[in-house]
């Protein structure tokens, strides 16, 4: 790889909730959810990643990252990122908003 860089600043949150047992709960008995979402409220700064279990059990993990269009841009480009098989379930909007007239 290469050098090391800074791509989010010093306003980053990151939150690891993997520990949680979200496919605990039972709306029907004995059925699991399908899968499970989490809202984070009261997050301030540049982004968020929030690491939760995944579905498929066991040590798999989801990594839900929000940060700012431009910075979304730069890492849905990301050689070094994409080869370890991220999956970029949405893209940025870069250039759209008030911000970008």
């Amino acid at each position: 790889g290469g050098e090391p860089f800074q791509l989010y600043g010093p306003e980053f949150t990151c939150m690891a909730l993997d520990h949680v047992p979200m496919y605990g709960a039972e709306f029907v008995a004995g059925v699991p959810p399908a899968r499970v979402s989490c809202r984070v409220g009261g997050a301030t700064g540049e982004g968020i990643v929030i690491v939760v279990p995944a579905a498929e059990g066991d040590a798999a993990r989801d990594v839900v990252v929000t940060l700012p269009a431009e910075a979304t841009a730069r890492l849905c480009r990301d050689v070094e990122l994409l080869r370890y098989g991220a999956e970029v379930m949405a893209g940025p909007k870069v250039g759209t908003g008030a911000k970008a007239q």
